[in-house]
């Protein structure tokens, strides 16, 4: 079938097959012990510095996570950005983790109130997709997280690869006055739901299968494979999103401003990714993409405002001024009115 959501499902089960052959390599070399110049890649455990160098593979000391060659690319700017746990984990526990919990909280309940009507029900997908993602990631793994078991690592609430197609389904839905997806637009979901079906098996199968999923102690190939899809899917139902905005004759900055606020977490997502694998071949943790989190907490916060008080934009039900008298009955009250007055 020639559909987005086809073409999408293909491109991660490519990435799921490319990420098992280039990083199994790095994540089993520490047990080859060779020698060389090895150091842990940035985090938050202290042991990433110049001074701090390897002469073995291995795991880090202090954090276990597989040590990577020093003889690639250096960046002071990026190795700081991902090593600032200590100074971000305050924020978590004062910002992200209310911000997530709210944002849960009201979309939870909206999406309930609003499950069938599919053009609301869309936006609220949108918006929980990315909450829970954002949520997933700090279950466990930091000294800020939630401390849940390693397996929750694989807990099947990843629904970033429906963040693009809800976007544009609900503002081409809203530009047609459409209420219900018709069977086509549901398989633009395809890859979404594949994602999770692969996190639900490995979530509740044997150790043995997540234990090989894990390239280092806190990441996975599964994973890894739904970011990249993310960053070809998010700007590709970006750029529908954007000539949809274009072909409606009156769109509001309540359209266009989401349109904004996806644009900045794929931009955000494709800095910290890069970075990762050029810089540190991916083996920092995803935990430490920061600068995500801290766009999520904010998205949470934004999109929690106008879920409680600005249901009218997202339902657009804007109440229309109707005159409930026929018009030659108002003209003849208008009339004696006059002539009395």
């Amino acid at each position: 079938m020639n559909h987005p959501g086809i073409y999408f499902s293909v491109i991660w089960a490519g990435l799921l097959i490319i990420s098992t052959i280039l990083l199994n390599p790095i994540s089993t070399q520490h047990t080859l012990r060779t020698k060389g110049s090895y150091a842990c890649p940035p985090c938050g455990c202290g042991m990433h510095s110049p001074e701090k160098i390897f002469e073995q593979a291995g795991n880090c000391p202090a954090c276990m996570m597989p040590l990577i060659k020093t003889t690639g690319l250096r960046s002071p700017f990026f190795e700081a950005l991902f090593k600032v746990e200590r100074f971000i984990s305050y924020f978590h526990f004062k910002l992200f983790y209310p911000a997530y919990f709210l944002g849960l909280f009201v979309g939870i309940v909206g999406l309930l109130r609003y499950r069938n009507k599919g053009l609301v029900a869309l936006f609220y997908i949108f918006f929980l997709s990315h909450v829970f993602y954002a949520f997933k990631h700090q279950l466990s793994g930091t000294s800020y997280s939630l401390f849940m078991p390693i397996r929750w690592q694989f807990f099947p609430v990843a629904f970033l690869l429906l963040t693009g197609p809800a976007l544009y389904l609900y503002l081409k839905n809203r530009a047609e006055r459409k209420k219900q997806l018709t069977k086509k637009d549901r398989w633009h979901f395809l890859p979404g739901a594949l994602v999770v079906l692969a996190y639900t098996l490995f979530f509740i199968g044997p150790e043995d299968w997540r234990d090989w999923a894990r390239y280092n102690n806190f990441d996975h190939y599964i994973g890894v494979a739904e970011q990249f899809t993310f960053l070809f899917s998010g700007l590709y139902y970006l750029i529908l999103s954007v000539q949809v905005i274009k072909q409606e004759e009156q769109a509001d900055s309540w359209a266009k401003g989401w349109l904004w606020v996806q644009l900045l977490i794929l931009i955000s997502w494709s800095i910290m990714l890069s970075a990762n694998l050029v810089l540190f071949r991916m083996m920092s943790t995803s935990l430490d993409y920061h600068p995500i989190w801290t766009l999520m907490a904010l998205f949470s916060l934004a999109g929690a405002y106008f879920m409680l008080f600005k249901q009218e934009l997202i339902a657009m039900s804007n109440p229309k001024k109707e005159n409930r008298i026929a018009e030659d009955l108002l003209a003849s009250l208008k009339l004696r009115l006059e002539s009395t007055m």
